[in-house]
């Protein structure tokens, strides 16, 4: 499958950890009851992420769920059932935008892009939303960001990632400093099964601009694949310091430390990922796990309890319910 690599590198792959005299969650399947939507909503005047603006997400027409954008433009949508979704973006002096994802057989959407025209007929408020453009994003010229949009729409097709090469190629040709189309360039070849090449291409990006948070994070995972667990932790923590609130960026750091078996920054990277997503199933396999190898059973046991609580549906219950029962006969034999 084309986007094979792509799968394994940018969704979540489950808990690694192999604990001694503990067993670890059981791990959790890719379900068609455990679907997600995550873009970033985008001025297309500026380039810029559209922070606070209002999400709204349908499911066969109906309304489903709705949320707001967070910094840089991000949002995300988790626990879905499979079926043909639309987002729909509004925000005041912009044409509302409505972006169809069917899901109804890859179950994952990750870096969907949705673009705020400027509306003439009415004014921006305050002008507050799209104000702050950055020098380094003035910088770009507009045909290179034309080409890059071009690239994008390719990209996030239903169409083979090949497509959209051209147009990245050609926004770095117009820009050789366009960290970003390096970035989208590399999903491209990700999508391909090229990870060397997409290594190659997200390291130029990290040399040109180091803020680059998502960079750092598919550099750290794409390090991560290949068992090169400590270079993977030095661009996750870089990507941190960037983004301190990029929650991939510590899930991915809590699984790197679950790796080496290093408890207590295992389980505050956890911790961290669970605060700021707890809609993402694998973020509460994760916490557990890294207390599990704290030998914190309690809390371990709180985090399955938590699981089954929020997500009733998801196909690993009945095995994580058993999990459950035996740490909880495993308590009296913790106790002094």
């Amino acid at each position: 499958m084309p986007r094979r690599i792509a799968a394994t590198i940018l969704l979540v792959l489950g808990v690694v950890a192999s604990l001694a005299g503990q067993q670890s969650a059981p791990r959790r399947p890719e379900s068609g009851f455990n679907c997600s939507i995550e873009g970033q909503v985008l001025y297309s005047d500026g380039f810029t992420g559209a922070e606070g603006v209002l999400v709204k997400l349908r499911l066969n027409g109906m309304p489903m769920n709705d949320t707001v954008t967070r910094t840089r433009g991000l949002f995300q949508f988790l626990s879905l059932p499979m079926g043909m979704y639309e987002v729909e973006v509004s925000a005041d002096g912009y044409q509302t935008a409505r972006v169809p994802v069917d899901l109804s057989f890859a179950c994952r959407e990750n870096s969907l892009p949705v673009h705020l025209e400027r509306d003439p007929d009415q004014p921006l408020a305050g002008e507050s939303g799209a104000g702050t453009v950055s020098t380094r994003v003035l910088r770009i010229p507009e045909k290179a960001r034309a080409e890059f949009e071009k690239g994008l729409n390719e990209l996030h097709k239903k169409e083979p990632p090949e497509k959209s090469l051209q147009q990245f190629q050609r926004a770095i040709e117009l820009y050789p400093d366009y960290d970003e189309a390096y970035v989208q360039l590399a999903l491209a070849h990700l999508w391909m099964d090229k990870p060397a090449e997409a290594q190659q291409l997200l390291e130029t990006a990290t040399a040109l601009f180091d803020g680059n948070a998502r960079a750092h994070v598919l550099l750290g995972m794409l390090l991560g694949q290949q068992g090169k667990t400590d270079d993977a932790i030095r661009e996750l923590e870089t990507a941190i310091r960037t983004d301190e609130n990029n929650w991939r960026a510590h899930f991915e750091l809590g699984k790197a430390f679950l790796k080496k078996r290093l408890g207590a920054p295992a389980r505050a990277h956890a911790q961290r990922a669970h605060e700021l997503n707890p809609r993402e199933p694998d973020v509460h396999l994760l916490l557990h796990d890294a207390c599990l190898l704290q030998k914190d059973i309690p809390a371990a046991l709180a985090e399955a309890d938590e699981f089954i609580k929020l997500f009733p549906g998801d196909e690993i219950v009945p095995r994580l319910r058993e999990h459950a029962e035996r740490l909880r006969q495993s308590l009296p034999a913790q106790a002094p």
